[in-house]
């Protein structure tokens, strides 16, 4: 991506930052908002990634079976943040007020749309942490899976705590905090399945040096 493509992401969640404080916080534009700071969260993971990595091609460290489970996890982990920004805007923190509109879908049918959509997610993390470590993969992938499946626990127990308590505002915001941190995982367990060796650079040793004085 180019720093073109970057400033963009950042512009549009300034704008759309603007736009969420003038309407008051309608749902529909606090749910873009999330939506776009996503998006710039996925940016700055893969720039962070990059600075750790050389720069040659990528070489993956797993098979194509592997690489696909990992694209079913990724494509999983968007619809749940999609529907949680719709869970929340349709609850009873979505605007700055009581006389802000909600989204007009049942809230229950979507919460348990969520959570059927974060088993999906917790299930496919499991089965490839399984698959993993049945193919001896490197220690690197394995414990960013690892760790991607407990943030997930952590996460479904802030997300049935605060659904059976009434939502208290706290716990909403620590939840929404969780599905950040839940969505640079698993950008870091898709990143660890390749890798970016430093190129090799060749030195004239000893010898290369006397010829290369005497002549």
């Amino acid at each position: 991506m180019c720093i073109r493509d970057r400033f963009w992401i950042v512009m549009s969640n300034a704008v759309l930052g603007g736009i969420v404080v003038l309407v008051g916080l309608n749902p529909y534009t606090v749910a873009a908002h999330f939506v776009a700071t996503s998006a710039l969260i996925a940016v700055a993971t893969v720039m962070w990634q990059r600075t750790r990595e050389g720069d040659t091609a990528p070489r993956p460290l797993v098979g194509k079976a592997v690489r696909q489970l990992m694209w079913f996890l990724t494509a999983a982990a968007v619809l749940l943040i999609l529907v949680g920004t719709v869970v929340t805007g349709a609850g009873p923190h979505a605007g700055d007020s009581s006389e802000v509109e909600r989204m007009p879908v049942d809230w229950e049918t979507v919460s348990k749309l969520h959570a059927v959509l974060a088993w999906i997610v917790v299930t496919l993390t499991f089965a490839l942490w399984f698959v993993l470590k049945a193919v001896d993969a490197p220690k690197g992938p394995l414990n960013r899976t690892r760790e991607l499946f407990l943030i997930l626990l952590a996460q479904g127990v802030i997300g049935y705590v605060q659904y059976f308590t009434d939502l208290p505002e706290v716990l909403v915001g620590l939840h929404m905090f969780g599905s950040a941190v839940m969505w640079i995982w698993v950008l870091r367990v898709a990143l660890s399945l390749r890798e970016r060796p430093e190129v090799a650079v060749d030195l004239p040793g000893p010898a290369a040096e006397a010829s290369l004085t005497k002549a």
